[in-house]
């Protein structure tokens, strides 16, 4: 993934990341002032170790991000892979909600709405509360 769009994940990662769970990151904060200036292997480091904490055991947040007029998965963290049925978050990438290997493909036009929104008004949804099919069954998220 190029820098740019490393950074733009960076970013919406860190927004998501203080209004809902700011205690996940303390370090975040102060380092975000380095991404800038930082090269995409930097950058690419630094997004992995995030997604490392987030799929700790005792990390129970979900996170995903989805690319293209698609809105096709391009990465996240293993709990969200787990939640969808798969071994790891690389067998998410490149597909969207209404696959077939989704377990949620039922509810994949509210999603598609939802993305669609944010996409259009570059406003996160923040701390919704729904229900979701996943591999386990349906699950509150």
């Amino acid at each position: 993934m190029p820098a740019d769009e490393v950074r733009g994940v960076l970013v919406a990662y860190k927004t998501v990341m203080e209004a809902s769970w700011p205690s996940l990151h303390p370090t975040m904060k102060a380092r975000a002032a380095q991404w800038p200036a930082a090269s995409e292997t930097a950058l690419q480091s630094e997004l992995r170790e995030y997604l490392r904490e987030a799929s700790l055991p005792t990390c129970r947040v979900r996170v995903f991000w989805k690319i293209g007029p698609q809105f096709s998965y391009a990465g996240g963290n293993a709990h969200y892979a787990t939640d969808a049925g798969f071994a790891s978050i690389a067998d998410l990438l490149g597909i969207n909600d209404f696959d077939e290997k989704v377990p949620w493909k039922a509810q994949a036009a509210k999603f598609r709405k939802d993305d669609k929104e944010v996409f259009d008004s570059g406003v996160a949804k923040l701390d919704i509360l729904e229900r979701q099919d996943s591999a386990a069954g349906t699950v509150w998220v």
